[in-house]
């Protein structure tokens, strides 16, 4: 067998049953197209909608039905376990056939071997195949958006940190991308607790945060011919207050948004508000108090930055927001200055709006959390394009009132310069984040089998390998009290439903019966669905 087993059991007996695919995979017009290639997470895997397992909760199923209304076609292509070596082969002999106008790739630096193998050959593999995968796609004249690296419950500090690496790395690219590791990591490289369906699948609730880490309109900015922009032109800026002429810039998100991060640079040496965030949990102040620093103020709690602003000097502010580990963090100049711990909805993020005289320039706006890492690289200038929203350097020529700013992200979303109707943007935000709640509290919700306790000591009973083909073998393995199916490298944990009865939770409802014969054990039975398939004990 050439395949990992695993990934064969997926192929065989699941995937033909719940791989959701629009146009049942027929070629469809180019107009408006997007085909998936990707492994489980992009796949759906595991999440329900209206029936167990339907995987129409995955997060680019969400985006589909938000798109469908508009005239978009997804077509979802992904393949539990795949690499960037099996997407390439799926891309070359069947998906360039399907002429969509874009491709996005959902992969995983898991699938690639960064839990079993050398990182830095895993982060060598991983960078060459998705550079071939948008080598392709330019060819055909596909245009490519990348999901970044997410998190996985199994990675170590050191694959965090290459996971990290990987992301900046892709930012670099010029490659539109989005930012999945803003959206659920917990500053280790994990999920947040409650979210996930295993260690490596997020749940309903983790794949609700990646979809909301989509610029809505990203395909939209993207088919009027927006590029990539990596940096933002210089310039004198933006000056709001009394003495300036205008009061406020303002921007009222298009749709409900939860983990963020909003940066921009300020010049003014005068206790004075600065910048303002409107949520479901009231208003968020950004000031600088008498002492020159920096205060967050929400209705939390504060943050008081350690360091002293400059004065007239410009410098730059970062809020992030990760809204499942209820965590704000505030940044001067690339460091972090505080923590503080809430969870908010933002309806409208404001600069100026009471300042007496500032200067800003180089708005940012994501749909994610950046880390440390990624804020120390706002802080050289660059800009990073995932999950990004409003990128806006200030400094358009021509002001006026209620008229929005240039907006270089991949986004129709816009600032707005002391705009008029404010209010209703907010309310209808506000409508959508009640239909989001109504919404999650009436879909249908995976149930968790459970396992049963048993005395480890059995688990040597079972150990050994297992021959599934002829000259085909798995692994049983112990390791200090759980037992594991072990295939290639890859592992998944065996959970007791009786003495000789297991299941693995992914695949969904894959269970392994041991033949026990004479208080030996002759083989084992897999069954998936309905289907089983059976394996001898080799030793």
């Amino acid at each position: 067998m050439k395949k990992q087993l695993l990934l064969f059991i997926l192929s065989v007996f699941i995937l033909p049953g719940f791989l959701h695919v629009s146009c049942h995979g027929q070629a469809v017009s180019s107009e408006k197209t997007i085909v998936v290639v990707g492994s489980s997470v992009a796949s759906g895997w595991v999440s329900s909608y209206k029936e167990k397992y339907d995987m129409q909760n995955g997060y680019l199923t969400r985006l589909s039905r938000k798109m469908e209304p508009e005239g978009w076609t997804i077509i979802n292509k992904s393949v539990p376990g795949f690499d960037t070596k099996a997407s390439i082969k799926l891309l070359q002999e069947e998906l360039v056939a399907l002429d969509p106008d874009f491709i996005y790739i959902g992969l995983s630096m898991s699938n690639e071997g960064l839990e079993t193998e050398d990182p830095d050959s895993v982060s060598e593999s991983y960078e060459k195949g998705l550079r071939k995968l948008i080598e392709l796609c330019e060819n055909e004249n596909i245009r490519p958006v990348v999901g970044l690296c997410y998190p996985n419950d199994n990675y170590t500090p050191l694959q965090y940190e290459y996971l990290k690496k990987m992301n900046l790395k892709i930012s670099e690219w010029g490659v539109p991308c989005i930012n999945l590791l803003g959206a659920l990591d917990n500053g280790e490289g994990h999920f947040p607790q409650g979210v996930t369906f295993d260690p490596n699948h997020p749940g309903n609730l983790g794949h609700e945060e990646f979809y909301y880490s989509i610029p809505i309109d990203l395909f939209d900015a993207l088919s009027l011919g927006k590029k990539v922009n990596m940096s933002l032109p210089d310039g004198d800026g933006l000056k709001l207050g009394k003495k300036a002429g205008y009061n406020q810039l303002s921007y009222v998100p298009g749709s409900l948004i939860h983990s963020f991060s909003q940066a921009f640079s300020f010049k003014t040496s005068r206790k004075d508000k600065l910048a303002e965030i409107l949520s479901n949990a009231g208003s968020h102040l950004i000031t600088l108090d008498s002492d020159k620093r920096l205060v967050y103020q929400s209705p939390n709690g504060s943050i008081r930055s350690i360091e002293k602003c400059k004065g007239r000097e410009w410098q730059q502010i970062v809020i992030t927001h990760s809204y499942l580990n209820s965590k704000t963090s505030l940044y001067l100049d690339g460091e972090l200055q505080g923590i503080l711990s809430e969870q908010c909805e933002p309806h409208e993020f404001i600069l100026g709006n009471g300042v007496k005289e500032a200067g800003y320039k180089n708005l940012l706006l994501y749909r994610a959390a950046l880390n440390h890492d990624e804020v120390s690289e706002l802080f050289k200038g660059k800009v990073l394009p995932g999950s990004l929203e409003i990128a806006s350097a200030l400094n358009d020529d021509g002001l006026e009132k209620n008229v929005a700013l240039s907006n270089m992200a991949l986004s129709l979303s816009q600032a707005i310069l002391d705009p008029a109707g404010a209010d209703k943007r907010r309310s209808d935000l506000k409508r959508e984040i009640n239909m989001a709640s109504i919404a999650r509290d009436n879909e249908l919700k995976v149930d968790y089998k459970q396992p049963i306790k048993l005395d480890p000591a059995v688990y040597d009973l079972y150990t050994g390998k297992y021959e599934i083909a002829p000259g085909d073998y798995f692994e049983v393995i112990r390791k200090e009290d759980r037992l594991f199916f072990a295939d290639r490298g890859n592992e998944a944990e065996l959970l007791p439903e009786s003495r000789n009865k297991f299941f693995i939770r992914y695949p969904a409802d894959l269970t392994i019966t041991f033949s026990i014969k004479d208080g030996l054990v002759s083989g084992l039975v897999f069954s998936v669905n309905g289907r089983e398939m059976k394996a001898k004990k080799a030793d």
